[in-house]
């Protein structure tokens, strides 16, 4: 690595300390074992990131190495047979037996039919064989990503591009609570760029879009930062999650957001609600604000309380990722 890629690997890791996070670096033999299990050697970016910060810090939850090579279905040392099919790739498998789940993901992924549909997911399987495999080729190019992104809007959810998931030619190396995966591909002219699989079908793909920063569902809605390239790398995808971050963060005065999100994952729902409160004081329209409070309510098991925030919630315009968990949570309550 030369001169300037040490500096930006050292300017970077500087910035996460005073985020508050401490580096972990990958050793050079456990990398070297990792590319070894996998068949490819890993894009430049993300190797450099792993062997000088590691996987401990960055958005939503990045992947251990035993987690890339699990969910890909690799032997490990000392395993000599693989194991079955990746949870994900058999949940998938059951879901395209029932006809029901078929017509559903008929009309999200627009074929004509579920007899098209079928046939479309059958030539797939029949060229991409279980278990993937990184070292074949990926399923996508540069020019599919350029096309998507200048055919569908920044802010759409759909439509996505047609995959299976765990995919060849990529691994997984973040998700964000199983909403959505972040593949890096690793072979093809697209290696090195970062894509998002839609968590819930797992077979709707995109080129990455920008990170959320402190709390999923609020940075794109205040303070929006331009849109990524069409395939970003890994660093740009990684560094749009730290500009989204410190944007939050100065668009949160006293840092209550934060605190009150802080809190909250530390299981202290009173202390979480106050700095909710005080979020909300400083700004009413915040709809994530209430949502966020609501859940730390019910916390607090105020549950009637919860439900009017879930409804301030919805009555404030929310981003859609708050809107149907502000729905969700209401119809829950409304089940108890």
């Amino acid at each position: 690595m030369d001169n300037r890629e040490t500096l930006r690997m050292d300017e970077l890791k500087l910035t996460l300390q005073h985020m508050g996070y401490v580096s972990h670096p990958v050793s050079e033999a456990d990398l070297v074992r990792l590319e070894g299990a996998l068949g490819v050697r890993l894009p430049f970016e993300y190797r450099e990131f792993l062997h000088h910060i590691g996987y401990n810090a960055g958005p939503h939850t990045m992947w251990s190495l035993d987690r890339i090579l699990a969910e890909l279905g690799c032997a490990k040392e000392g395993q000599e047979s693989l194991p079955e099919e990746s949870a994900s790739l058999s949940d998938l498998r059951m879901l395209l037996e029932a006809s029901e789940s078929l017509e559903d993901l008929r009309e999200i992924l627009g074929a004509d039919d579920v007899e098209e549909f079928q046939k479309v997911l059958s030539e797939y399987k029949r060229q991409h064989p279980y278990p993937p495999l990184p070292s074949r080729p990926f399923q996508f190019t540069r020019a599919q990503a350029e096309e998507y992104n200048r055919s569908v809007p920044e802010e759409s959810n759909r439509p996505w591009l047609f995959g299976l998931y765990p995919a060849d030619g990529s691994i997984t190396m973040a998700d964000s609570s199983e909403v959505y995966f972040y593949v890096l591909a690793v072979t093809g002219d697209a290696t090195g760029s970062v894509w998002e699989v839609d968590g819930e079908f797992l077979t709707s793909w995109r080129p990455a879009r920008r990170p959320p920063g402190v709390l999923p569902g609020w940075s794109h809605g205040t303070n929006p930062l331009p849109a990524l390239s069409a395939t970003p790398t890994f660093l740009e995808w990684y560094g749009s999650w730290i500009e989204q971050y410190l944007v939050d963060l100065c668009a949160d005065p006293g840092g209550y957001l934060t605190l009150g999100l802080r809190y909250q994952h530390m299981g202290e729902y009173a202390a979480s609600v106050e700095n909710w409160d005080k979020a909300i004081q400083r700004t009413p329209g915040n709809s994530l604000a209430y949502y966020y409070r609501g859940l730390a309510l019910q916390g607090l098991q105020q549950m009637a309380e919860a439900a009017a925030d879930f409804k301030r919630c919805l009555a404030r315009n929310p981003d859609p990722w708050t809107r149907a968990r502000a729905e969700e949570q209401l119809g829950r309550l409304g089940r108890m």
